[in-house]
């Protein structure tokens, strides 16, 4: 049985749950429920079962040999058939009756004289390019060792009766060489070509684009000019982040001096020039131009008031600012939205449910939280969502292989739950972004017919004074002889399609073991 959880309130001296409003049923069929083996943690012995010797099972009475008893044949009550053998515990035909010179290996007839599965003597393999002669393993193909391998009275030949050859390769690809005098020579691979600008090791000395890049020099106070000393460039095919392929910035720790700047009556040299305070004459009230038309900036005009210029404005000036997560060049350098951070779920893609990111599993009564992630959408892109892939897990294997189930007893009656708290992003309105939660019943996770259930579908699942959402999908099960084990998927997306939101969601995932009675209620 399946049940949609909401409304949980914790108390933090004992554990109350209540289940409001809401609560959808889903019947799991039969065959979901998987019997997997289990042990039982010091069971005494049945005093009425005698105790057989080592190697013996007790049998309708007896104690039996099952690796070797015709009638109770690796379990008790299974019988061979006439004509075969039980050997270790597996019913076997009798070995058959083979000609001289013949072995029986693995219960047939083989010429261990010839037979490479089996030279000299049952089990006895030979090697990858060797063939069985006269009951030993010989080199079948011609090794360029000054020797006659093959033993046909030529020595280091091909197989084609010309040179022995082999195929080489070297940094640059791969050729063939030739057997020369017991050794191999002359590799064909080809040769090293000048370093291009190409992202390739044209030259194969296992670096690449070395020498033949753009120089770009670093740019530390990112106003599109980086700084002249070339201890602080680098060369590269593209621009590296936080570098600039324009230099002459005399402070690069001033974002408002470099060689655009506008040169000031401040005793600095503001465009780095080498020149100080050139040109500060000016008439009072005199209007001159500035600032520039880059990304979201505007120029303005500076106003002369006592010989000096005073500082850009005007109704359309529009002055660089900081980046933000908006699509727009807000720093006005030519690049849009850099140096911000980003969803590391997005690379390699999260945006369907077969490319869910797969989430560590959850053992027993356990949790983890999902941060620094977002939903936002680039323009003329599809909308931006987010998979999750979860197992939860109420048995696993230990070290020695045995079964251990979590937080309750043998057979016990126990209702599992799986719980899902979204926290929306700083900023965004609630009803904006939605969770789903599905159970995988069918075998395959992100098939349609899996039970579900959405924030938006429930009335009750937000909870204004915590900020924040829960959904919740139990079931019932029972401890240790069956495995209530359950794979989930969690979908993250915007109500309206595309959400922009560079701001993180958080969600809270839980695995929890609860009254049986709740699975009930």
């Amino acid at each position: 049985m399946l049940r949609v959880i909401f409304n949980i309130v914790f108390n933090p001296i004992s554990l109350s749950i209540n289940l409001i409003n809401l609560s959808l049923y889903y019947k799991i069929r039969s065959g979901l429920l998987l019997l997997t083996s289990f042990f039982l943690w010091g069971c005494p012995s049945d005093p009425e079962i005698p105790s057989c010797p080592v190697g013996y099972t007790y049998c309708n009475g007896f104690c039996y040999d099952l690796s070797a008893d015709l009638n109770n044949c690796g379990q008790c009550g299974l019988s061979c058939e006439e004509g075969n053998t039980c050997t270790e515990s597996i019913c076997m035909p009798n070995a058959p009756s083979c000609p001289s010179g013949e072995s029986v290996c693995d219960n047939q007839c083989t010429q261990t004289q010839t037979n490479s599965q089996h030279c000299g003597q049952c089990g006895l393999s030979c090697a990858e390019g060797q063939v069985c002669l006269a009951g030993s393993c010989m080199n079948a193909i011609e090794d360029c060792n000054g020797l006659d391998d093959d033993q046909d009275g030529r020595i280091d030949e091909g197989q084609d009766g010309g040179v022995l050859r082999r195929s080489c390769s070297n940094l640059c690809g791969e050729g063939e060489e030739i057997c020369s005098s017991g050794a191999f020579v002359n590799c064909s691979a080809p040769q090293a070509e000048a370093e291009q600008c190409d992202t390739l090791d044209n030259d194969c000395d296992g670096l690449v684009d070395e020498g033949v890049g753009e120089t770009y020099f670093l740019d530390a106070d990112s106003d599109g000019y980086g700084s002249s000393e070339l201890a602080s460039s680098t060369e590269a095919c593209a621009r590296p982040q936080g570098y600039s392929q324009r230099s002459g910035d005399c402070d690069d720790n001033n974002p408002a001096i470099n060689p655009a700047g506008l040169e000031e009556c401040d005793s600095v040299d503001n465009n780095c020039d080498q020149t100080i305070d050139e040109g500060c004459q000016c008439t009072d009230g005199e209007i001159v131009d500035c600032g520039f038309s880059v990304g979201q900036c505007s120029p303005g005009t500076q106003i002369c008031q006592l010989g000096q210029l005073g500082a850009c404005g005007g109704s359309g000036y529009i002055a660089p600012e900081m980046e933000v997560c908006d699509n727009l060049d807000n720093d006005c350098d030519g690049y849009t939205d850099e140096n911000l951070n980003v969803d590391v779920r997005e690379v390699g893609g999260n945006n369907t449910c077969q490319s869910a990111h797969i989430l560590p599993a959850l053992d027993g009564d356990g949790s983890q939280r999902i941060s620094n992630a977002n939903l936002y959408t680039l323009p003329n892109e599809e909308p931006d969502i987010d998979w999750y892939r979860m197992q939860v897990n109420e048995q696993v294997s230990d070290p020695l292989g045995n079964t251990i189930s979590f937080a309750c007893g043998f057979n016990q009656n126990q209702c599992f739950a799986t719980f899902v708290e979204l926290t929306p992003p700083e900023g965004m309105p609630h009803e904006d972004i939605i969770a789903c939660l599905s159970i995988n019943q069918t075998g395959n996770a992100c098939s349609s017919e899996n039970f579900r259930v959405c924030t938006n579908e429930l009335a009750n699942s937000y909870d204004a004074t915590r900020g924040l959402y829960m959904i919740g999908i139990s079931w019932s099960g029972s401890c240790i002889l069956s495995n209530d084990s359950r794979e989930f998927v969690l979908e993250i997306k915007g109500r309206n399609g595309s959400v922009n939101s560079c701001q993180s969601y958080g969600i809270n995932l839980r695995y929890e073991t609860l009254d049986p009675d709740a699975c009930q209620q």
